[in-house]
């Protein structure tokens, strides 16, 4: 009989454990995408579910784990560029746009924001996303500028003095 309680009593710990990893508490999702010089996207993923994620980027392909730090330098990244968020503004006209999508998901929360940026306005995002960018997606959005993207045949555009 205790052979037979105690076996219930695993299974139903088994089972509990095994419906909480299918069911994440958080998610958090960081994306980004544009277009290169040869008109070929290029896009950053990062898709977190409670601590573990994967990351993609054009590079490599990994999975990680979130530090309690971690998770909250991109929680800190996200609340930063919420502050920043401006309802009213469009991007001005660009060759080459530059998108940045983030969300955060929780039972009693969402937040998702996506934005398109010509890349000589990439430093209106704050210091923190482009910091996250940087250290979980290698997308250093400095690079991204036009004048380093042109290929080697074509000459950047020269600016008025």
């Amino acid at each position: 009989m205790k052979d037979e309680i105690m076996t219930r009593m695993i299974f139903a710990l088994a089972t509990a454990l095994f419906a909480s990893s299918l069911f994440a508490e958080e998610e958090i999702y960081i994306y980004s995408s544009y277009k290169n010089s040869a008109g070929n996207s290029i896009s950053h993923k990062m898709d977190c579910q409670d601590a573990k994620c994967k990351i993609k980027n054009p590079m490599e392909e990994q999975s990680v784990s979130l530090s309690k730090e971690q998770r909250d330098q991109i929680l800190a990244a996200f609340q930063a560029e919420t502050k920043r968020f401006d309802l009213k503004s469009s991007p001005k006209s660009s060759g080459r746009l530059v998108k940045i999508k983030f969300r955060y998901l929780t039972d009693g929360k969402r937040l998702q924001i996506s934005t398109r940026l010509p890349d000589d306005q990439l430093a209106e995002v704050s210091p923190e996303m482009t910091a996250v960018l940087e250290t979980y997606l290698q997308l250093n959005l400095s690079d991204l500028k036009s004048s380093q993207l042109t290929t080697s045949n074509e000459k950047p555009a020269e600016k008025p003095e």
